[in-house]
């Protein structure tokens, strides 16, 4: 999703774009031989072995969230992307981008996410989160930003890397 405007950007609802990146073995998937790691993207995808141990890997792991002043002139270096999966069945979050030249405001009630799916089963990592860019000369936000990986409560499944 991209929205641009000369006025202020009031975000009092959700925009959503939770696991519509990249399917299965999307760029930042695990290869064959890493079954189960999280989809990789502003993060590293978790790692659901360690030697001979399983571990289940149930949290996922946070993103990051910038504000950049200037779109247009920063856009090489902002470079937003969709997240990957983590296998079969596992979807990476989307984009959304807000490009205003005064403000972006987003009210108590309101949510932007891009998160990555949760791992759909054993053996098959969750999806990584997306990317939220906004570029604004001024940016309050008292509702919710998120780019997070998805979870895995499976066996030999990690959790998704943090989009951007």
């Amino acid at each position: 999703m991209y929205f641009q405007s000369p006025k202020k950007i009031l975000i009092q609802g959700h925009l959503i774009t939770d696991s519509l990146g990249a399917g299965g073995d999307g760029a930042g998937s695990p290869s064959v031989s890493e079954q189960g790691i999280g989809g990789s993207y502003g993060g590293n995808g978790g790692r659901p072995l360690c030697g001979n141990v399983t571990y289940v890997n149930s949290y996922s792991q946070v993103g990051s969230v910038r504000v950049y002043p200037d779109f247009v002139y920063q856009y090489d270096t902002i470079n937003p992307a969709i997240g990957s999966g983590g296998g079969p069945g596992s979807y990476g979050g989307g984009v959304i981008v807000l490009n205003s030249t005064t403000s972006v405001v987003v009210t108590k009630r309101g949510t932007i996410s891009c998160k990555g799916s949760s791992a759909p089963g054993p053996n098959v990592g969750a999806g990584s989160g997306g990317s939220v860019v906004i570029a604004t000369a001024n940016f309050t936000c008292s509702g919710s930003v998120t780019v997070n990986g998805g979870n895995s409560a499976f066996a030999n499944s990690g959790a998704g890397g943090g989009g951007r």
